[in-house]
């Protein structure tokens, strides 16, 4: 049989960051969207773990979509089984009692561990244990008042909105300790806004589904957002699947412009950074219905300006530039300038004929990039080797895979040039904060 398992829908919301925002875009459509997959595909059982209403418009907005989901499920005999979370642990009993439908139910009200059976077309039996959000916020484990007795002739799944190993959260905080000594065959949780699966011993899962639509261009929010369909057989899990159904996605986006020769280049550069990065993110979305239709795009410019006059209007350009595509709407979120400056040879010499640590530093990149082209000044070599065999016994560049004895001079000489600017950068500017504390 196959379950659909569902995280934060937060029906009611509605992103104030888009422009123009409208139904497509609210998280309202993302529940159309997953009543239309579950019936398509023959889906028997819906979980939501938690935060099905959003806490603002609980009851103006939410109320109609949900209903009209639950009543379109019934017609197909698809079950949901939901269980409140911070946001919707007052009104969503109240919600369930008013739609009162035979395929609708809420589980473990008022904080306590409530179980239902449920049996599949191919007969296999799912024992759901759930618990829901009594309060606000609850800083202790939903776990600590839990004893589930595993039925061996069943598939254990418990439900429930919880922070996963935050150990001083407000919200439900449980730990990969308790979720393994459970038994539990799979573990549905809510809370957290990204998709995350978590192995546990014997083949079990943990997983956090996310919210369906992504909803702010926070860290926690970027990235595709969707479901999981999960396919269960012979009282195991046989699949999980992930399906993006957000017709919104927040992404952060790095263009290195140390190769820009002007500002031209830098605007190109981008340009044609953010159309492979819209390029990527089209063809993920066409894993399901094509549902993409606005891209908010946080800019981080990194590298060395090699050209003078900065980049105040590449980035005045490329924050008014219209990069819409024929259906899919694209906005600059921001634009952050991580850009480092570019020394002239007369600014280096001159920092070199003073003293003190930049003084050392500018006089070691005169040193290196004056030495013959794609060869290291000899003095360096025995540090550098020194360095390099240090680096290679290293736990994490053992694991990296990467090749270290590989890297010939000309690597190795561009890599002491861009460190020693990093150095000289710090220097300078760890100088000029104290100079402004004084």
């Amino acid at each position: 049989m196959r379950i659909l398992c569902t995280g934060d829908l937060h029906i009611g919301r509605r992103s104030s960051r888009i422009p123009n925002a409208n139904s497509t875009t609210s998280c309202s459509s993302a529940w159309k969207r997953i009543v239309t997959y579950a019936i398509k595909n023959k889906i028997e059982l819906i979980l939501v773990s938690g935060d099905f209403i959003d806490r603002d418009n609980k009851n103006f907005e939410a109320m109609g979509p949900i209903r009209a989901g639950i009543e379109e499920l019934e017609k197909h005999n698809i079950h949901v089984i939901c269980v409140a979370g911070n946001h919707d642990h007052d009104v969503l009993p109240e919600i369930v009692q008013k739609i009162n439908r035979d395929n609708f139910f809420l589980l473990g009200r008022g904080g306590c561990w409530e179980e239902h059976h449920f049996n599949g077309s191919d007969a296999t039996t799912l024992v759901i244990n759930g618990w829901s959000f009594p309060k606000p916020s609850y800083r202790i484990s939903p776990l600590n008042s839990i004893s589930i007795n595993k039925n061996a002739s069943s598939f254990n799944i418990g439900l429930m909105h919880a922070d996963y190993e935050v150990s001083n959260s407000s919200y439900g905080p449980v730990s990969h300790v308790e979720l393994e000594a459970s038994g539990v065959d799979l573990w549905v949780l809510g809370h957290i806004h990204r998709r995350a699966i978590i192995d546990m011993s014997s083949g079990r899962k943990a997983i956090y589904p996310g919210s369906p639509q992504a909803m702010d261009p926070g860290p926690g929010e970027q990235g595709e957002h969707g479901f999981y369909d999960v396919e269960i057989k012979n009282d195991k899990i046989l699949d999980i699947d992930f399906i993006p159904v957000s017709s919104v996605r927040y992404e952060e986006l790095t263009v290195d412009i140390s190769d820009c020769d002007n500002e031209f280049d830098v605007e190109s550069k981008v340009s044609y950074g953010i159309s492979d990065a819209v390029n990527q993110y089209i063809c993920e979305s066409d894993k399901y219905d094509k549902v993409l239709s606005f891209l908010s795009i946080s800019l981080f410019l990194t590298g060395r300006q090699r050209f003078e006059g900065g980049i105040h209007n590449s980035i005045q350009k490329i924050i008014d530039a219209d990069l819409d595509t024929f259906d899919l709407q694209i906005s600059i979120h921001k634009v952050i300038d991580n850009t480092l400056y570019n020394y002239s040879a007369e600014q280096i010499s001159q920092i070199a004929n003073g003293i003190g640590a930049s003084a050392a530093v500018a006089k070691l990149i005169q040193e290196i990039e004056n030495s013959p082209d794609k060869v290291i000044p000899e003095r360096f070599r025995s540090s550098v080797n020194s360095s390099r065999l240090e680096l290679s016994r290293a736990k994490l560049y053992r694991e990296s895979g990467v090749m270290l004895n590989a890297w010939d001079d000309a690597e190795i000489k561009d890599i002491l040039i861009k460190q020693s600017y990093a150095l000289l950068d710090s220097i300078l500017a760890n100088q000029k904060m104290n100079s402004i504390d004084q």
